[in-house]
């Protein structure tokens, strides 16, 4: 599955912005963005949502059925005092950690393709292309 940066890393090469550049060297006219470029881009970051709000609303599924399952147990074993540390054990605390960070991280990556979707129709193409580029280099900076 790509990943946003893939995305708009394929449409910065797609557009020739990718290319190394010398430093001190004049901005170079930006080609022109043609409605096909804009069209494909904006089909990538559509997909890429909406596969991501599909393993978004299972990541959350399972998570409550996890704890509904924890409940079940603890209910069952609850007059049996020799299991309830087992249950209450730090490594199923720390599996639920490890999932809702996942899940954050779905998340934003989520929010920022619904933003790019929302973002490029409404702009200019020169603003479109800057704003990839930024959004693609911070991503790289972190």
């Amino acid at each position: 599955m790509k990943r946003v940066n893939d995305i708009l890393k394929r449409f910065l090469e797609d557009i020739g912005r990718l290319k190394e550049r010398p430093l001190g060297d004049k901005e170079k006219e930006l080609p022109s963005l043609t409605d096909e470029y804009i069209q494909f881009l904006l089909k990538q970051l559509r997909h890429r949502s909406r596969v991501s709000n599909k393993i978004i609303y299972s990541v959350i599924t399972m998570y409550f059925v996890l704890f509904g399952l924890g409940l079940f147990i603890i209910l069952y074993f609850l007059t049996s005092p020799t299991t309830i540390p087992l249950i209450f054990g730090g490594s199923s605390f720390v599996c639920m950690i490890a999932v809702v960070r996942g899940l954050a991280a779905l998340i934003k990556e989520n929010s920022r393709a619904k933003d790019l979707m929302t973002l490029i129709p409404e702009l200019p193409q020169k603003e479109t292309v800057k704003i990839i580029e930024s959004l693609y280099y911070s991503e790289l900076s972190k």
